[in-house]
C-alpha cells in the first residue's frame, strides 16, 4: 500500500508536485521497494528452512532465461557503474523451477555487482557436458579472504569489512541460493582470491530431478 501511494505521487494521478518534492519521492520509492525486498528474503529464507518450498520443474531454454535476468538486472548494475555480460552456448535446455532458479541467480548476481568496482564487469557464463549444466558468475571484485570461505553461506552472514559494503541486506542471499540449488540436486561452490575478484559455480543436472526435487 504503501509503494502504491508513493508511485501516485511519482506519477501524478495524486496531482502535480515540485521537482524538489520529486527528488524526495524517488527516495522513498528505492527506500520502500528495498524494504520490501528484504522482506521477501526474510520470507524466502524461513521456507528454505521449514521445507516448504514448492518447486514446479519444468524444461526451460536455460540462455534465453539467463538473457532476461540480465535485462532485469541492468539498472542495478548501471547503477553502480557495473557492465553485464553473457556468454552461452544455444538451446541449452534444463528442467528446473525457473522461477526459483532466477531468485538464486539474483542473489549470486547482487553480490557480485556490489563487490565490483565502478567501470568492472560481471561476466555469466553458461556451459554442459554430457549430464550436467554449468553457470558461472565471475566478478572483478577484491576477492574474499581464505579464511572466509567455509562460512559464506551460514545466514546472517557478511563478507568483508562492513563499512566498506555498497549496499544493506540481511547476509541471507548466499544461503537462499545455495538452498534452492540443492533443491534441483546440484551444487553452488565460490573460488576466490584476494584481489583476483570471485567466481560463482552453480552446476544443475541437465536429467529432470523433479521426482527426487519434491521428495
Amino acid at each position: 500500500m504503501i509503494r502504491q501511494i508513493v508511485d501516485m505521487f511519482a506519477d501524478g494521478t495524486l496531482g502535480e508536485i515540485s521537482s524538489e518534492q520529486k527528488k524526495f519521492v524517488k527516495i522513498m520509492s528505492r527506500t520502500t521497494n528495498r524494504i520490501i525486498s528484504l522482506f521477501d528474503k526474510v520470507v524466502l529464507s524461513v521456507k528454505v528452512m521449514t521445507g516448504k518450498l514448492e518447486p514446479n520443474f519444468a524444461p526451460v531454454d536455460l540462455p534465453e532465461n539467463l538473457q532476461a535476468i540480465k535485462v532485469a538486472m541492468g539498472p542495478v548494475a548501471g547503477g553502480m557503474n557495473v557492465t553485464l555480460d553473457l556468454k552461452y552456448e544455444e538451446g541449452v535446455i534444463c528442467h528446473v523451477d525457473m522461477r526459483l532458479l532466477k531468485e538464486a541467480l539474483r542473489e549470486v548476481l547482487e553480490n557480485a555487482i556490489a563487490a565490483s568496482p565502478s567501470g568492472g564487469k560481471v561476466i555469466m557464463t553458461i556451459s554442459s557436458s554430457l549430464n550436467h549444466v554449468e553457470i558461472s558468475i565471475k566478478d572483478e571484485g577484491k576477492g574474499i579472504p581464505t579464511n572466509e570461505l567455509p562460512t559464506i553461506f551460514e545466514r546472517f552472514r557478511w563478507i568483508g569489512d562492513v563499512s566498506e559494503r555498497k549496499t544493506g541486506g540481511l547476509g541471507l542471499g548466499l544461503f537462499i541460493a545455495r538452498s534452492i540449488v540443492e533443491l534441483h540436486q546440484g551444487d553452488l561452490e565460490i573460488y576466490s582470491v584476494l584481489h583476483q575478484g570471485t567466481v560463482a559455480k552453480i552446476r544443475l543436472p541437465l536429467q529432470d530431478t523433479s521426482v527426487k526435487g519434491s521428495a
